[in-house]
C-alpha cells in the first residue's frame, strides 16, 4: 500500500490582503489599502461572470496584481504569513464549489470533483484552523 501523498506547502490568499490585522502587519499605506479593496472587488466580479473552468485564471490573474502592490520588505513579511496562515470561516447560504475550492486553494491543492452537493453551505465557527 502507498504512503500518503505530498504535503501542500501553505499558500497565501491574497484576499486577506483586505483584512485589516493582515494589513497593518505588513503595514499596507492607505493607498495600498485602497487598490486592495478595488481589486478584491474587481476579482469578486470577475469570478461571478466566469465559468466554473475558468475561475482558476481568474484567481491566478487577481493574485497577481494583488502580489504587485506589495514591495519588497512587504513581500518579506507576507512569506512568513504564509507559513503561519490561520483560517477562520464564516460561511452562510454559500455554494458548495465556491465553499470547497475555497478551502482546496487555502491548502494549496487543486480541486477536482464531478458535482457539488446540493443546496447552500452554511457554517460558522470562530476556531482557527491550518490550511493543512
Amino acid at each position: 500500500m502507498p504512503g500518503p501523498g505530498p504535503v501542500a506547502q501553505p499558500v497565501f490568499d491574497f484576499a486577506r490582503l483586505a483584512h485589516p490585522a493582515v494589513a497593518d502587519q505588513l503595514e499596507l499605506t492607505s493607498e495600498q489599502r485602497a487598490a486592495v479593496a478595488r481589486l478584491i472587488n474587481e476579482r469578486a466580479e470577475a469570478l461571478a461572470a466566469a465559468a466554473a473552468d475558468k475561475r482558476a485564471e481568474v484567481l491566478a490573474a487577481a493574485d497577481e496584481k494583488l502580489a504587485a502592490l506589495l514591495n519588497e520588505g512587504q513581500r518579506a513579511k507576507l512569506a512568513t504569513l504564509a507559513t503561519t496562515q490561520k483560517l477562520r470561516f464564516n460561511f452562510r447560504g454559500q455554494k458548495w464549489d465556491n465553499v470547497l475550492d475555497w478551502f482546496a486553494r487555502q491548502a494549496g491543492l487543486a480541486l477536482v470533483m464531478d458535482q457539488p452537493p446540493a443546496g447552500p453551505f452554511t457554517y460558522s465557527d470562530n476556531r482557527e484552523y491550518s490550511p493543512t
